[in-house]
């Protein structure tokens, strides 16, 4: 996996993953603190999905993917 960094000015930062998959996953951290996630699967063009975070969602988010809190287990 590879990430890139980029400034935009007036807006924030973008940050940049290639996945081992092809995909690659673009944040856009706003400097009023949204954040933009986006997924892309070809290298050119819109995302196929987009959603936008405000500061208390991303950072739950990025809580569950950093496994730090635990889902109940199903059963």
């Amino acid at each position: 996996m590879a990430s890139s960094e980029t400034n935009l000015p007036y807006v924030g930062t973008k940050v940049s993953l290639r996945l081992g998959t092809g995909t690659h996953v673009e944040v856009v951290i706003h400097t009023n603190g949204i954040r933009d996630l986006a997924f892309f699967t070809r290298e050119e063009g819109a995302p196929e999905y987009l959603v936008r975070l405000d500061p208390t969602s991303a950072c739950a988010l990025g809580a569950l993917l950093c496994a730090a809190i635990q889902p109940p287990s199903a059963g």
